[in-house]
């Protein structure tokens, strides 16, 4: 069994699972990003800060690309969330592609995009504004938990109506 990697907060991960997502991370797609990010909060153990500047900036490159689908995207934020890691770089490229696919995210996507994003304190005014008027223009097919999602992110940000 490999060695175990102590992670802040208390909790152990295996540091094979680190070294190999180090050594991976260049060559990983949008749904290998996601998917892996994914499996890592629901374990609740990070791999480090080192090695997720390096599956950052690879999801950057990719964003910008335009690799990742809706439901890639908003899986990207909600593992970001989960795991407290942002940059700046990747916040950005996310908001950008989420703005640029923004009609083909479900209510589901929007609301765990915009609940991410309040989470890591990086909601911008332009991404809450367009996930507003998208959910104006597709209200009813909110249920109930990703109506308060959106409520949940706006009182985040403090959102006050114009």
């Amino acid at each position: 069994m490999p060695a175990l990697l102590p992670i802040a907060g208390g909790s152990y991960a295996h540091q094979a699972y680190a070294t190999r997502t180090q050594e991976l991370a260049p060559e990983l797609n949008a749904r290998d990003i996601s998917q892996l990010l994914h499996g890592y909060s629901t374990l609740g153990v990070t791999p480090g800060v080192p090695v997720l500047d390096m599956v950052g900036f690879r999801a950057t490159h990719l964003l910008t690309l335009g690799d990742f689908e809706p439901q890639g995207i908003s899986m990207l934020l909600t593992a970001c969330a989960e795991l407290r890691y942002s940059n700046h770089q990747l916040m950005t490229s996310s908001a950008q592609a989420l703005l640029g696919r923004l009609p083909d995210f479900t209510p589901q996507g929007v609301s765990q995009s915009l609940r991410a994003y309040a989470k890591l304190g990086c909601l911008s005014h332009r991404v809450l504004t367009a996930c507003l008027d998208q959910f104006q223009r597709t209200a009813a097919q909110y249920q109930a938990q990703e109506l308060c999602g959106v409520l949940w992110s706006l009182a985040q940000a403090r959102y006050q109506s114009p």
